[in-house]
């Protein structure tokens, strides 16, 4: 990473590889919350015009081979439905790419 790299936050970052994919282009990733690791990206708020950008790879919990393991031993896995909380927080956070690509 570079001095006056673009700072991109990552939601729903689950083990990194997407995160590690952008840090090797050169970006300054900063991971919000996950389930995998008990965050929940609905109660998240980002910080308005902080960040340059936004990632996010979706949930897999519902398509993961553990879920059969986590449900055998009777927790529940989480619905893939990050749309929403995805969106808000994109909305909430305003991204500086966005509105320098509109001016």
């Amino acid at each position: 990473m570079t001095a006056g790299a673009d700072l991109v936050l990552s939601l729903f970052p689950g083990i990194g590889l997407l995160d590690l994919a952008f840090e090797e282009a050169g970006f300054c990733m900063v991971r919000g919350p996950d389930q995998l690791w008990g965050g929940d990206v609905r109660r998240f708020h980002p910080p308005r015009g902080r960040f340059d950008g936004i990632v996010g790879g979706p949930p897999c919990q519902a398509f993961s081979r553990m879920r059969h393991i986590v449900e055998a031993n009777g927790f529940e896995t989480s619905p893939n439905r990050p749309a929403k909380p995805s969106a808000a927080c994109a909305t909430s956070s305003r991204p500086t790419a966005s509105r320098r690509r509109r001016t």
